[in-house]
């Protein structure tokens, strides 16, 4: 997605970013580092602003939604399919939960909130702290599977904002860390058709990724995040 030439230009530019930097301490970027990394994001895409590449991290593959929440207040159809995943479905769920009678029926925003229903982005009016973006989970994960407590965790293979590759480097970490030796390295089906990769290490840690879904898995892939939730989600719990 980007040339040799700019990769190590990040890694000049980039010298305190460390991958296996898994503290709590997140470096902040120089300006330079910022640059390269804008750089590389707008050439990724193929775009011109940082505005534009962002809005492609969430599908790699597919361009985003063209529809607005204005063109559903004002009743139009906003659709827009492409390779068989419709990429305004997340504005319509955004307009459906900001409508007052589906509030009212989810018995939410009682105290007439001052500004409207749109996810977990930073604009949504939740009151998180940035930081806890960098907050290392590792330890939360050993702590579960110290109790023996099976974790299945997926991850769509044309995710930009959570790439695939950073988690099962995280996954395969983890597993090294608890002493799990992987027994499964092996792709995985659905419906006759090849779902995704599937990791499994030891009898409590399971990794898959899942082939042609975006950041929202379910959303894109619905069959196969059932048969996820289905054959490594609730016949570990039984």
């Amino acid at each position: 997605m980007i040339s040799q030439k700019m990769y190590h230009k990040i890694l000049k530019q980039c010298n305190e970013t460390n991958d296996d930097n898994y503290s709590n301490d997140s470096p902040e970027w120089s300006e330079s580092c910022e640059h390269a990394m804008n750089k590389a994001l707008t050439t990724a895409f193929n775009v011109s602003s940082v505005l534009e590449a962002n809005k492609m991290r969430f599908d790699i593959v597919r361009n985003p939604c063209k529809g607005k929440i204005e063109d559903l207040i004002a009743g139009k159809e906003v659709t827009m399919v492409v390779s068989g995943i419709d990429m305004c479905i997340p504005n319509r769920i955004y307009f459906y939960f900001g409508m007052p009678e589906v509030q009212q029926a989810f018995h939410e925003n009682r105290t007439n909130l001052g500004y409207k229903y749109s996810g977990c982005f930073q604009n949504s009016g939740l009151n998180y702290s940035i930081a806890d973006k960098h907050v290392d989970m590792l330890p939360t994960l050993t702590k579960i599977l110290e109790h023996s407590v099976p974790i299945t965790i997926f991850s769509g293979e044309d995710d930009g904002a959570v790439p695939m590759i950073g988690t099962l480097r995280h996954v395969k970490k983890l597993a090294s860390e608890m002493n799990f030796t992987l027994t499964k390295d092996e792709a995985w089906n659905n419906e006759n058709k090849e779902g995704g990769w599937l990791y499994k290490f030891g009898d409590l840690l399971t990794f898959m990724s899942v082939k042609g879904a975006n950041h929202h898995v379910p959303l894109s892939k619905p069959s196969q995040s059932l048969y996820i939730f289905k054959n490594h989600l609730v016949e570990q719990s039984d």
